[in-house]
């Protein structure tokens, strides 16, 4: 492996080093049990062993590990913070992976937006990185297929699916210089996505049925479910289908 890489690795992809050498890969987890519990550390610590690091989100501690181990490139994946033009400036390279189609869907929680517009495709994109949140010049994507049942766990599960091949494509790129951009034209974007919240989930019965239909399944049962209120009462919904289709798409 030509380059030498420091991973910031804020959400849990299982497998994610699985096809690719890790002898020059060194990777930050978020000491923060709640973004990254220790049963899934595990999985990271036996694959990548002493070049694993546990840090806060605070910079001075990624500067430390900069000193240490001299990275040249830096890949972020799912970290939840915007990283400094300093540190920026302190590697050759710096990509974000980002869970979605760019331009298109940009920010934190994605998915529901997806599945809101009735998208019939999702995907993993690798942009260089910016202080500006998902607006770098894009490197590499990747697409699925997704349709009028997909919810949110079923695109997060296609996501995490192709990611360990997504990584091993992207490090080749970049080891072998052969880096093609791609515009991320901010004329195309359709939703900028913020953080999402239970209270999100609110919906208005004044819809149409088809469009509380992709409403619905756009909401997390289990940490956001669909809700109305309905004289002063609080009405959660769930949806499901009479006969499921056996395949990794559809979860209704």
């Amino acid at each position: 492996m030509k380059n030498k890489y420091l991973f910031l690795i804020g959400n849990y992809y299982p497998l994610i080093f699985k096809h690719i050498d890790i002898s020059n890969i060194y990777v930050a987890l978020p000491i923060n049990e709640k973004a990254f519990p220790k049963e899934t550390q595990s999985e990271y610590f036996e694959k990548i062993g002493k070049n694993i690091n546990l840090i806060s989100y605070d910079e001075k501690e990624i500067m430390e590990i900069i000193k240490i181990h001299k990275p040249d490139t830096l890949i972020t994946i799912g970290w939840r913070r915007i990283i400094s033009n300093e540190t920026i400036k302190s590697f050759n390279k710096c990509i974000n992976i980002h869970p979605a189609i760019l331009p298109y869907y940009r920010g934190y929680h994605t998915e529901p937006y997806v599945i809101m517009n009735n998208e019939n495709k999702h995907g993993i994109t690798a942009h260089f990185l910016t202080n500006i949140v998902d607006d770098g010049k894009i490197i590499l994507q990747k697409c699925f297929s997704i349709n009028e049942f997909s919810t949110v766990a079923s695109i997060k599960k296609g996501v995490s699916d192709i990611m360990p091949n997504f990584i091993k494509e992207l490090l080749y790129i970049l080891d072998s210089d052969n880096i093609k951009e791609i515009n991320n034209d901010k004329s195309k974007i359709k939703v900028i996505a913020p953080k999402r919240k239970p209270k999100d989930s609110e919906i208005d019965p004044s819809l149409s049925l088809l469009k509380l239909y992709h409403v619905i399944r756009s909401c997390d049962p289990e940490k956001y479910p669909a809700f109305f209120y309905f004289n002063n009462e609080k009405i959660n919904i769930k949806i499901w289908r009479e006969s499921k289709k056996k395949n990794n798409i559809d979860e209704l």
